[in-house]
Parts: C-alpha cells; structure tokens; sequence
C-alpha cells in the first residue's frame, strides 16, 4: 500500500497531488471535492474548475462571515462595486484601480491581485481610524479567487452540505487518531519539516505499514 506523505507545512499544495494520485491509482475522479479551509486556494480552486469537479472547500473567512464586523473601517466593511471595479468606503469616497501586483506560489502558480486607493484620504477627518500609510487606504482584491470563494461559500452554506462536511472531514479523523496513537493532533514533527498524512479511517495496521 503506497501512502502520501507531504513535507507541506500548509495543506494547500496537497491537495492536487492528492486528487491526482487517487486518480491515477484507483482510476476514480470524484464529482465532489468536500475539504476543510486549509485546502483553500485560487491554484486548488481553478484545478478544481478545470476538472470539472465541484468544491465543497470551507472559505478560511467562513466563520468571519458569520459575524457583524465591529470597526467601521475593516475591509469587509467596503462596499465593492463589481460591475464599475471599484470600492466605496464607509466615508462614501471610492477606491479606483491603481495596479495590478503578481505573485508565485511555492508550487509556481501565478496569482494577481488588483490595488485600489483613492486621493480622498488626505482631507479625510477620520483617517487616521482608517490607515496610517502615508499612501492613503489602499485595498488589495484577488478577482479569481474572490469569485471561486463564493461560490464555493454558496455551496457549502445549504444544511446537507454543511453536515457532509463535518462528517467527511472530522468524525473519520477522530477514531483514527486516537485509537491508532492517542493523539491529539496528527501529525509527526520531524528536525526539518513536518509530516502531514491524508487518510480516510485507516486501521491502525494500514497506518503503520
């Protein structure tokens, strides 16, 4: 039996390499991914999309979302305007377009992110509640990811899938932790790095082969 053991710190990179093993091993490419929000990411997303396969991936701000926000001046507190590309903040003034900034991923996937700011910030009496950057309020929004991660949130919000979450992802886990190695967390700290495993209710005899 061949196990996956990944060096990753995160779970991000781990899930692709994962999908991709079942496949090539088992030949099943599953119609669903269901996944906790350490697997969010827009690389994960736009493979999932390209695969055709549906995410069920909790959204890292998911708990976030349920909450009203206190400080006025918090980003989620930004009204976005889609259809014009930009951003109003709690002062009504808008945030256009600046630039674009690009970034690579341990992997090397390429993501973009737009930057959007104003000119209103330095006449503003409560600016300094907003920002202290003497650039005025700048905003940062990744449009890729933005849309998977909602509609990924769209999908896992209905009762039946938020259930099959907490039960694919968190009840298969517990028996095998504990009756396995009576751990509360599982993983393996090594001198370098980190060992992760992905299993699904393995006996203890399959984990230790």
């Amino acid at each position: 039996m061949r196990k996956l053991i990944f060096s990753e710190r995160t779970d991000q990179l781990t899930l692709i390499p994962f999908l991709e093993n079942t496949k090539e091993k088992t030949g099943i490419k599953y119609s669903e991914i269901v996944a906790d929000a350490g697997y969010e990411s827009e690389e994960n997303y736009l493979y999932l999309n390209k695969q055709k396969q549906e995410s069920y991936i909790k959204p890292t701000n998911y708990e976030k979302t349920k909450r009203k926000i206190k400080n006025k001046y918090a980003t989620e507190n930004f009204k976005y305007d889609e259809t014009a590309d930009f951003y109003i903040c709690p002062e009504n003034a808008v945030l256009t377009s600046l630039y674009q900034r690009h970034s690579k991923s341990k992997s090397g996937y390429i993501s973009e992110k737009t930057i959007y700011g104003c000119n209103a910030c330095e006449n503003c009496h409560n600016r300094d509640k907003c920002t202290t950057s003497e650039k005025g309020r700048q905003i940062q929004r990744a449009k890729t990811f933005v849309h998977f991660r909602e509609q990924s949130f769209k999908s896992i919000i209905t009762p039946k899938k938020v259930a099959g979450r907490k039960i694919l992802c968190k009840s298969n886990f517990r028996p095998a932790k504990k009756s396995c190695f009576s751990l509360a967390k599982y993983f393996i700290t090594g001198k370098s790095f980190k060992y992760e495993f992905l299993s699904n209710s393995l006996s203890k005899k399959q984990l230790l082969m």
